[in-house]
């Protein structure tokens, strides 16, 4: 039944979304191998450079013609695709990308919390005033170790 859920969910999206989705899978793909060869501090300077280039700012085609959220729903879900179930490191990439071109200034955090007796990891990406975007409310509960502003953007 959760299969069927989220078949009828794909298939309600649009033509448009599924050109954003698309794009935003091969981003996020592109992300996760660059991450096999760059430090994360490097491809998070490339992907704040690269949102203000002229080329950074058309793409992902007809971004500019979703709301946020959407475009936010819509890189969790191109994450989702690329690394499964744990996917917060793809998706803050993409959301700080993402926010980068619409220059809205962010800061994609990674953070740490001790569960069990074992440390967990997590990324996300909060807004000035404390936002977080995509509303993960776990992000709460991780102490985060490092910043990556976005303000410059």
């Amino acid at each position: 039944m959760l299969l069927l859920s989220k078949l009828q969910r794909l298939a309600k999206l649009s033509v448009r979304d599924w050109v954003i989705v698309l794009q935003l899978v091969v981003s996020a793909a592109l992300c996760d191998m660059l991450l096999w060869f760059l430090p994360l501090s490097r491809l998070v300077h490339a992907l704040s450079w690269g949102s203000r280039t002229r080329l950074g700012a058309l793409l992902p085609l007809c971004h500019r013609r979703v709301d946020h959220s959407h475009l936010s729903a819509l890189a969790a879900l191109a994450a989702r695709i690329v690394r499964g179930p744990d996917c917060c490191l793809p998706r803050a990439l993409l959301q700080f990308w993402l926010c980068g071109i619409r220059r809205e200034p962010v800061t994609l955090l990674i953070g740490v919390r001790k569960e069990a007796g074992t440390l967990c990891s997590h990324a996300w990406v909060e807004t000035p005033d404390g936002h977080v975007i995509n509303g993960d409310p776990g992000a709460a509960t991780f102490q985060p170790l490092l910043r990556f502003s976005g303000a410059g953007i």
